[in-house]
């Protein structure tokens, strides 16, 4: 009779923990929604301004293959070559300032995000070498937004992360 309790007290335990998993599981489809992922946030330098990027995963297929975006990225971030990691990801892009407003008409655009790890960017018209300014603008990876569907380049930007979403 002990016996039997223990085992009713470990199944509601099991129970219990099955129900838990199931709703976190199910909380989490909910929040993924038709888009099929999560979009993440992240602070970056586009120029010598800061802004933010909200990157979502795009649910369709690009028109431009993944080598093709690398190599088309390649060509716009002097700073490639030197990198530890290339990651290429199709997501969608929207670019806010800091004020939370959309920048540049960009909102929820399918692209090729190529970033270059470790690839320091350092934007045009850079402050000069020993600057103590030059931290604001310099980020540890360089990342190139390419449209989906013709490899042009969106945007190019500095971030601290490795671009995933």
């Amino acid at each position: 009779m002990v016996a039997a309790a223990r085992r009713r007290g470990k199944l509601g335990a099991w129970r219990s923990a099955a129900s838990l998993l199931v709703l976190v599981c199910g909380t989490m489809l909910a929040a993924c929604g038709a888009g099929g992922g999560l979009a993440t946030e992240q602070d970056v330098v586009v120029g010598q301004e800061q802004a933010a990027v909200v990157l979502a995963a795009a649910s369709d297929q690009p028109a431009l293959p993944r080598d093709q975006a690398i190599h088309l990225a390649e060509q716009q971030a002097p700073t490639w070559p030197v990198a530890t990691a290339v990651t290429a990801h199709y997501l969608r892009l929207t670019l806010r300032d800091l004020d939370g407003q959309v920048r540049a008409g960009m909102q929820d655009r399918p692209v090729w995000l190529v970033t270059f790890v470790g690839a320091a960017f350092l934007p045009p018209n850079a402050p000069q070498p020993g600057c103590p300014c030059k931290g604001y603008y310099q980020r540890a990876n360089t990342a190139v937004a390419l449209d989906a569907r013709t490899g042009v380049l969106v945007t190019i930007y500095g971030v601290n992360s490795d671009g995933r979403a």
